[in-house]
């Protein structure tokens, strides 16, 4: 009688996750979105989008997204290349280009670098290529600033 009651709450089991299978419940995948439903991003501190093209003074500044990428050794860095076009028809002196990432949650520079150029002429464009660390698993955005004599 045992072997019997065993059997058949094995069949139903089985006959269950047949059921749900066919129903597309055990698939893996989400259903698509619709009209009606909500996506919702964790809230805390709202960040602006860095990636853009503006102007600081004379200097017309062009940010990328960021890409991550990660490192051998498990660790984890962000790579852009930043466009700097001084618009003026004269020289701009000590230009230094600083970029952070920043860490959303806390709103504090994880890793800042400096770039100083000496003379960046009239009309004249650069690029540089920017590497900055961060944890693998963080949340950051990208803050660039330029300073001129």
């Amino acid at each position: 009688m045992r072997n019997q009651s065993s059997r058949l709450i094995i069949c139903l089991a089985l006959l269950c996750a047949g059921l749900a299978g066919m129903a597309g419940c055990l698939d893996g995948k989400s259903p698509p979105l619709s009209d009606h439903d909500v996506s919702v991003i964790p809230g805390g501190t709202p960040v602006t989008p860095y990636a853009g093209t503006y102007e600081e003074g004379d200097l017309l500044i062009t940010v990328p997204e960021f890409q991550q990428h990660w490192n051998p050794d498990g660790t984890c860095y962000w790579d852009g290349r930043i466009q700097v076009t001084n618009t003026a028809p004269v020289p701009k002196t000590n230009v230094i280009i600083r970029s952070s990432i920043i860490d959303i949650g806390t709103g504090t520079a994880v890793e800042t670098k400096s770039t100083t150029y000496p003379r960046i002429g009239g009309t004249e464009s650069l690029s540089l290529n920017v590497q900055l660390r961060g944890e693998c698993d963080g949340k950051y955005t990208f803050r660039v600033e330029t300073i001129v004599d």
